[in-house]
């Protein structure tokens, strides 16, 4: 597989990601990447989705939210904040 269209390479973003993207669809991926900005764009979006994702779920630092924000938060989402 050599030619990739935007939607193949989303496809395959999770892949690409945890590193076991299939050897054959590595260079059409990569190539297809560096010639499409849109690909580019959405891509280090991603990126950065998983980092805050892993950021925001990690135990440290969670004290440091206001509690009027965990309220607020959590009521958003229809929860009761834990006591």
């Amino acid at each position: 597989m050599t030619d990739l269209c935007c939607r193949e390479v989303s496809e395959f973003l999770m892949e690409y990601f945890d590193n076991t993207l299939p050897e054959d669809v590595h260079a059409g991926f990569h190539g297809h990447v560096a010639t499409c900005q849109n690909c580019r764009v959405f891509l280090e979006q991603y990126r950065e989705t998983i980092v805050a994702g892993q950021m925001a779920c990690k135990d440290e630092g969670a004290a440091d939210c206001p509690e009027d924000l965990v309220r607020a938060v959590m009521t958003a989402l229809g929860k009761e904040p834990k006591a």
